[in-house]
């Protein structure tokens, strides 16, 4: 999983290399740099939003024909501008602990909050879980003895 998202966040670097040439080296990946070598230089685009707005609003104002073919560039901007539009909240689960000398805690897990479901995975891997509402994932984390609650991060 961790690979995954490494490799995909690199992929996506391709965009923002408009300096570097094809005798230039990578420093980040080998195994990746065969990939980013061969973008050609027409699709290594700045990946802002305002960019990928005024994209989306280009192929909006168009009217929408059977025939019609969008390149790599409008295609990526449509991804990435509905991707930010629709991104799931984060959270963060903590739990506290008292004890004889007062009371102790930590942040044991993340989470994201989709569109009718949460996904959350703790941080030593032990847990993850996927759960309809908050209220349904406090009450089954919380069976043991230490108080756990949810923080919104975004």
């Amino acid at each position: 999983m961790a690979w995954g998202l490494y490799s995909l966040n690199v992929y996506l670097m391709r965009y923002e290399l408009t300096d570097v040439g094809p005798d230039q080296r990578m420093t980040r990946s080998g195994d990746l740099f065969p990939l980013l070598q061969r973008a050609s230089r027409c699709d290594r685009v700045r990946m802002t939003s305002e960019h990928d707005r005024t994209i989306v609003a280009r192929i909006a104002s168009q009217p929408l024909a059977a025939t019609d073919s969008y390149s790599h560039t409008d295609v990526a901007a449509l991804l990435r501008e509905w991707a930010r539009g629709n991104a799931p909240r984060r959270f963060a689960l903590y739990r506290t602990v008292r004890d004889d000398a007062g009371y102790d805690g930590d942040v044991f897990a993340w989470g994201l909050a989709h569109e009718g479901h949460l996904t959350v995975r703790s941080l030593d891997e032990r847990l993850h879980g996927r759960y309809v509402s908050t209220q349904s994932m406090l009450r089954h984390l919380s069976r043991d003895t230490a108080d756990i609650d949810l923080v919104w991060i975004d």
